[in-house]
């Protein structure tokens, strides 16, 4: 039994330091060129798995049968994350993500290709390994898949009263529509600003939060280093962020905040926590992750709470 399932991506990720970003017909000069394992939904099964330990994060993906695949592999099961729900699809490459990071600044900007992943659809859910998956955890996380497969899935883990956390991604602007449907039939939806505006109108984020919340789910925002908000029933809590220069410390990559993130909301969520307190946990995660380059760079539960007593004790995060 595991506790946290986390549906979506497995890319293997090319990720390019650069001096600022390029501009049309203006090139960049990059410092440097590296390769990590990412994927949204590998990403936070990873991060849930380092806070409750082995085998107690799934992922449901698939990646092609090519060399990238199968490091995404051995990279999931070294870590203790259950891939019986990742398929391996033939004759279809595995999915990719190609970032630019600003080495001053710690922002990006990215270009996914899903490749496998596209694959998927509802017929999927019916099969052993995806049922498997999602009856045996505590929290569903459900993040960019096919559309068949993601109402599929979350059909799955509400007939199976599974908690239900909906991080759509590029799907909020892909499909709209599609996300708003949802809100009653999930428990939470975790959003960042620019994929709040595309579901609730460019409007400030308190007040599209709370329209959100008014159809349904808890609505979560990630305010990048201004912490989070919880929009829920009309009220509005906002969860302060890690002020990282008040601990001697700078964001060196953005990519994989919002993952360490989810992951660790969910983990604290599975682990019987309330809203506020895997909520605070998530933002130190995501702060955590911030300061390590690698994109799957969430902390262990021993690294996060001593982080989060180094900000308490540094004035970096109020109580």
């Amino acid at each position: 039994m595991t506790s946290v399932a986390a549906a979506g991506a497995s890319n293997w990720d090319t990720l390019i330091l650069s001096r600022g970003f390029p501009r049309p017909r203006v090139s960049a000069r990059a410092v440097s060129v590296l390769e990590f394992p990412g994927g949204k939904a590998a990403n936070v099964a990873t991060a849930a798995t380092r806070i409750l330990g082995k085998g107690e994060g799934a992922v449901i993906s698939a990646v092609g049968e090519d060399e990238f695949g199968r490091r995404l592999l051995r990279g999931l099961q070294d870590e203790g994350v259950d891939v019986r729900g990742v398929f391996v699809i033939e004759e279809e490459p595995s999915g990719r993500a190609f970032v630019i990071v600003d080495e001053g600044t710690g922002e990006n900007m990215i270009v996914s290709f899903h490749g496998a992943l596209l694959r998927l659809g509802r017929d999927h859910v019916d099969l052993a390994e995806v049922r498997e998956a999602v009856e045996s955890a505590k929290v569903v996380v459900v993040m960019d898949v096919p559309a068949g497969f993601m109402e599929g899935l979350v059909d799955l883990a509400a007939e199976e009263d599974r908690t239900i956390i909906l991080a759509p991604g590029i799907k909020s602007s892909e499909n709209p529509e599609l996300i708003r449907s949802m809100l009653r039939r999930v428990d939470y939806v975790v959003l960042n600003e620019g994929e709040l505006a595309e579901l609730a109108g460019p409007i400030d984020p308190a007040t599209g939060a709370r329209a959100l919340a008014r159809e349904g789910a808890r609505v979560v925002v990630t305010l990048s280093g201004r912490g989070s908000m919880l929009a829920s029933s009309g009220e509005v809590l906002e969860i302060p962020a890690v002020d990282l220069s008040k601990m001697g410390l700078k964001a060196v990559n953005s990519v994989g905040c919002g993952d360490a993130f989810i992951g660790v909301f969910a983990a604290f969520k599975s682990a019987g926590s309330g809203d506020v307190e895997a909520l605070r946990r998530a933002s130190v995660a995501g702060a955590y992750k911030a300061t390590r380059l690698e994109v799957r760079g969430s902390p262990t539960l021993e690294q996060l709470l001593k982080f989060e007593e180094a900000a308490l004790g540094a004035g970096a995060l109020n109580e």
